[in-house]
């Protein structure tokens, strides 16, 4: 996937099957102003911050897991386009899509 990155890329690869590092505290709190965050609230809240279970969640619904009324295929191409009004349709057409299925 050429054409993504950053957190956008990360959560493809997740839906894909895989296992990025970006889903990991070691990797997150590699920032220490975000392991003291971190920290405090898994300190003091519920539910804790988990990122296995939420790889583990994204490697289980995969793209048809998605329910954005696109097929795989369509979200495939939306995740890797750079042509705007193609980007434009897609949503356009999974929001008709989710509209008419209500």
């Amino acid at each position: 996937m050429p054409n993504t990155g950053g957190c956008a890329k990360s959560i493809i690869d997740a839906l894909n099957g895989g296992r990025p590092e970006e889903f990991s505290s070691d990797y997150q709190c590699k920032n220490n102003q975000y392991k003291e965050m971190y920290d405090l609230y898994n300190n003091t809240e519920d539910p804790k911050i988990d990122y296995k279970e939420i790889l583990d969640l994204l490697n289980a619904k995969g793209i048809t897991g998605l329910n954005n009324g696109l097929s795989d295929e369509e979200n495939n191409i939306l995740f890797t386009s750079t042509n705007i009004p193609e980007i434009i349709s897609l949503v356009l057409k999974g929001l008709k899509i989710i509209k008419e299925n209500k």
